[in-house]
């Protein structure tokens, strides 16, 4: 009997049966068909089994049409949908605390992931509006040692050698120079100063320059000819309608009439060729500036051509290196040698921007992977949300059992209830992206000003930031609920009327998610104290000189005799302790150069100073001795040179020896009569190079450095800028404090290292909002269980470590996660600065200490209002 009772129906027609009746009535019609089978079985298993079959095979007719009306009485998908709205906004209405939580947390993200957008469309859209801009090429050079090792990579072309590209190289169609410059600008009786491109008329020809007034074709048609944009139009005549007007510019010390000739359209920030105003390459030639650069090692202009698309890119860049190494012989061996192993390229125009190993002139270009870290914050902080928004729903379970109970009694399936489920994380999810372009419209302006970009709200309007943040908010909602609308719908039917369904948040995927939105959290809060310890070392880092109460005075374009005339009116006055002369001051740039010594190329910088920049610059002389003012020999054979042009040269005992190989203003095999201690004259980003300075006249000087006494500086600045009215002059008194100019350096690291911070701030925020949330669910399970404790005499302290003991345990796990992780990063990115702190333990150990404390104050405060309420109320209510 009891083998009878073992046996099954035919296990294919069962099969096909279950298959073929409707989930509704399966049930009943299986449980019929097996009792009949059980009976036929004690007859005979044969009769049983055809029996079966055929019992199976006559339900088929009436199973069809129960089938065909169960489709007739399907629900419309646009009344389901609007039915699971209603249901979704009372769920949120009936549960403030989880619906704050999560669109709370949501918004930001994708707040977040919006402002990313927007700054990564702008970053690779740099130069995309110029129609010709697949067929557009700046021309670059790389220089190599005798190793093949490259020394050097510039964008920066001497003016000759543009000009022999124009003449050997027909298939270069438009060729055009650019140097960006400052000008004084006189409109009446107003003055200005500005910045201006010189260029010449090919420009329009290369690149997409939109007109609102004027001829292309003839905008720069003579020396005197001017170019404004809009802006300064407004700005200027309070009209665009300017054609004609004169404007007067001292761009080289003396004013000339100018007559505007054409205006351009507002520029988009994204543009390497912006412009205020536009002069001509005639009008810079004119005066004597190009005549001062007609030598091959004199880079100071930036080319771009355009080349059509019948051209051979190839074929054209192997005869650009024979044109200048040819060009180099007619002008002598002297200039010949160092540049033997230079070779050049053609660089696309879309290129330019995010490339960094060759640096931007016209417009700094922007490293790749700063748009990667922005992207990745982003999605760290969707993520976060995203995890916040499972865990809530996992930790509610409670409050839905009844509710999940009820809906499988009147007949809902469990895929029914899996699609509500996911639809409300995506009603959700949308209800978020509301809020979050009401939260972008008002922050957008200051992330823009921190991220330095002209970002607009209405580039979110267009189609394809529309659909990828309507695909990102899909997404997310479906991320958000898939897991707990797969848990939630296989709730059991009796449990969840009884009120004893549970998802516990011991759950082995709750916990990991919680986990790891703590560790994600952590190595925010260590990269943004890592990156800050580095910036504050930056900025404190000795500099080889003392930067305090410098002042950089811009001479450019002064009369040589304003030196003198500074001096000797300023030597008296006992707030100016040191005064000097260079070109140029090295926070404005520096000369570069190449020498060869011993088969080696060493590039260096050279600084052209007065005998008094030692001592205003408060440097160290290591060895030898300082300049001396009157001494024709330090003028014309004797230079300093820093530590690190010692050890490129290898000597331990310089002074005295003359460096071979240099060939360069004058100079031939100069003798080294002191070494200066290594200063920081550019980015720390960079190790400091080889340098050397040389005695020159005032007549070379660009810049006056003033060391002032610290007593009365806004006095001092005051008589500075008097005795530099009383010269006869036009040009207006322009200074920086070296601090300042030296801090500028950095701006970029500073601008990130805020977004960062930012965005770590927001990340512990959205964080701390969902842990808040998750315990009041959790504690809200376990009145009645902290009610008894109390009564039987539990202190506040037990409760505390027994209801926070869980979460304690995570946050030590995604310490241990987080801080080799960060440590990886970090290290990443340390590694672009020559000089750099050291990760210690004790970043990881105050990185922790303020993770640990925002989420330990969250606990805390949630388990004492648990810990604080009065039992007999828990129990009472219980």
């Amino acid at each position: 009997m009891k083998n009878r009772k073992t046996i099954r129906p035919p296990s294919l027609t069962r099969k096909f049966l279950h298959w073929y009746c409707p989930e509704d009535y399966l049930e009943e019609i299986e449980g019929d068909l097996s009792e009949e089978f059980n009976e036929n079985l004690l007859k005979n298993r044969f009769i049983a089994n055809i029996k079966y079959n055929l019992q199976v095979l006559s339900f088929i007719r009436s199973l069809a049409w129960r089938r065909k009306n169960t489709r007739s009485n399907s629900i419309n998908p646009i009344a389901m949908f609007r039915n699971y709205f209603k249901l979704t906004i009372r769920n949120l209405l009936k549960q403030k605390l989880f619906a704050v939580t999560n669109i709370a947390s949501l918004s930001i993200g994708i707040t977040c992931v919006a402002l990313i957008y927007l700054f990564v469309a702008d970053e690779y859209g740099f130069d995309k509006m110029h129609e010709k801009g697949d067929r557009v090429f700046r021309l670059n050079k790389v220089s190599y040692d005798a190793s093949g090792q490259v020394v050097n990579q510039s964008s920066s072309q001497p003016f000759l050698f543009t000009e022999a590209i124009v003449d050997d190289l027909p298939e270069i169609e438009y060729l055009t120079k650019l140097v960006r410059n400052e000008a004084e600008v006189r409109v009446g009786n107003r003055d200005f100063h500005e910045s201006i491109l010189v260029s010449d008329q090919n420009i329009f020809n290369v690149f997409t320059i939109p007109l609102l007034h004027g001829d292309a074709t003839k905008a720069l048609g003579t020396k005197f000819s001017l170019v404004i944009n809009e802006e300064l139009a407004m700005k200027y005549f309070g009209r665009t309608a300017v054609v004609g007007e004169p404007i007067q510019l001292s761009i080289y010390g003396e004013f000339h009439e100018f007559t505007v000739t054409a205006v351009a359209e507002k520029f988009s920030s994204n543009n390497s060729v912006e412009f205020d105003m536009l002069v001509s390459f005639d009008y810079a030639n004119s005066e004597g500036w190009l005549h001062r650069s007609q030598n091959w090692r004199m880079s100071f202009l930036v080319a771009y051509a355009y080349i059509p698309e019948k051209i051979d890119l190839e074929r054209l860049k192997s005869k650009l290196p024979a044109i200048r190494e040819a060009h180099y012989k007619e002008v002598g061996d002297a200039y010949a040698n160092p540049d033997h192993t230079v070779t050049y390229g053609l660089q696309p125009l879309w290129d330019v921007h995010m490339n960094t190993q060759i640096g931007g002139v016209l417009a700094p270009s922007s490293d790749p992977i700063y748009s990667y870290i922005l992207g990745a914050i982003a999605v760290v902080i969707l993520l976060i949300a995203a995890i916040n928004f499972t865990l809530l729903s996992l930790g509610r379970s409670a409050y839905r059992a009844k509710e999940i109970g009820l809906r499988k009694v009147i007949g809902a399936n469990k895929n029914q209830l899996a699609l509500q489920f996911q639809l409300e994380a995506i009603i959700i999810s949308f209800l978020s992206l509301i809020f979050a372009l009401c939260i972008l419209y008002f922050v957008l302006p200051l992330f823009s000003d921190l991220a330095q970009k002209t970002l607009s709200f209405k580039g979110l309007l267009s189609p394809t930031p529309v659909a990828v943040l309507l695909l990102i908010t899909i997404c997310t909602g479906m991320f958000a609920g898939v897991y707990p609308a797969f848990v939630l719908s296989k709730l059991q039917t009796i449990a969840g009327l009884k009120n004893q369904a549970r998802v516990g948040d011991s759950n082995w995927f709750s916990t990991s998610l919680l986990t790891a939105q703590f560790t994600l959290s952590i190595i925010l809060v260590i990269a943004t104290l890592g990156m800050g310890d580095q910036l504050h070392f930056l900025r404190s880092k000795h500099p080889g000189f003392n930067k305090e109460h410098l002042v950089v005075v811009d001479g450019s374009g002064a009369d040589e005799k304003l030196y003198g005339h500074y001096i000797t009116a300023l030597n008296s006055d006992p707030n100016i302790l040191a005064i000097c002369g260079t070109n140029p001051a090295f926070t404005h740039g520096s000369w570069s150069s190449l020498f060869e010594y011993e088969n080696e190329k060493i590039p260096y910088d050279i600084f052209f100073v007065d005998a008094n920049y030692v001592e205003t610059f408060q440097m160290a002389l290591t060895a030898g001795r300082n300049f001396v003012s009157a001494s024709r020999a330090d003028s014309t054979e004797y230079i300093l040179v820093n530590e690190a042009m010692v050890n490129a040269l290898g000597w331990k005992d310089p002074v005295g020896r003359p460096i071979t190989g240099l060939k360069n203003a004058g100079y031939r095999d100069p003798i080294i009569i002191g070494v200066v201690e290594d200063f920081n004259y550019s980015s720390l980003e960079n190790e400091v190079g080889p340098a050397w300075l040389a005695l020159s006249p005032p007549d070379h000087f660009s810049d006056l450095v003033i060391r002032i006494s610290p007593t009365d500086i806004p006095g001092t600045i005051g008589k500075l800028e008097e005795v530099w009215n009383d010269f006869p002059t036009d040009q207006p008194f322009r200074y920086t404090f070296m601090e300042d100019d030296l801090n500028a350096l950095y701006q970029s690291e500073e601008r990130w290292v805020a977004i960062v911070k930012y965005s770590t701030i927001l990340a512990m925020i959205v964080a701390a909002l969902g842990l808040f949330s998750l315990m009041a669910l959790s504690l809200a399970s376990k009145v009645r269980e902290i009610g008894i404790r109390k009564i039987l005499g539990a202190s506040m302290t037990q409760l505390l470590v027994l209801l926070s003991r869980n979460i304690g345990l995570r946050l030590v796990a995604a310490f241990v996660v987080a801080a080799p992780l960060a440590y990886y990063t970090l290290e990443s990115w340390l590694s672009n600065f020559a000089y750099r702190v050291s990760l210690g333990i004790e970043l990881f150990l105050i990185a922790a200490a303020v993770a640990f404390g925002i989420f330990s104050l969250t606990i805390v405060y949630t388990c004492l209002r648990a810990a604080l309420a009065n039992p007999v109320d828990s129990l009472r209510e219980e």
